[in-house]
Order: structure tokens, then C-alpha cells, then sequence
């Protein structure tokens, strides 16, 4: 089956997204861990300080979500990231 170049953009863009999260996720077992409360003062400032960049953070989560639910059986790494 052939696909189109809409397609083939989509799917370049999701393999894109994955392996930007797969990679964020491996470094993210790197870094030393931090206690809960330290963790939540840090969130706490950051979102009085950038609520923006916050959101946005946010909202891309969300966006990943879709994207690996709509599209994780392609892609086969949905269950990495849940």
C-alpha cells in the first residue's frame, strides 16, 4: 500500500515526537532523584514565574497523549510511555 506524502509527513512527525520522548525519558533515568516536596517547590515557582512555558509544557503532554493513543499501535512504543 502506497502512501500519500500528507501520510508520510504524519508518520515522520510521529516518529519524530516518539523518539524526542523516548530520548527525554532515557535521560530522565540519568538524573538523581529529588524529594516530593522538593519537586513541588520547584514546580510551584516555575508556574508563578513562566505560567506560560508551563501551559505549554502541559498542553504538550496532553498533544503526546493523543498522538500515542491514536497512534501507538503503529508505532508500537505506547506502552513505553505509560
Amino acid at each position: 500500500m502506497l502512501m500519500c506524502a500528507a501520510q508520510l509527513e504524519l508518520h515522520m512527525c510521529i516518529n519524530d515526537i516518539v523518539f524526542a520522548c523516548a530520548r527525554y525519558y532515557q535521560d530522565i533515568k540519568t538524573v538523581p532523584a529529588i524529594s516530593d516536596q522538593d519537586m513541588n517547590a520547584m514546580l510551584a515557582e516555575e508556574s508563578r514565574v513562566c505560567p506560560r512555558v508551563f501551559l505549554l509544557i502541559f498542553i504538550f503532554r496532553k498533544i503526546l497523549d493523543l498522538c500515542l493513543n491514536c497512534c501507538g499501535n503503529l508505532v508500537g512504543f505506547s506502552a513505553y510511555f505509560q
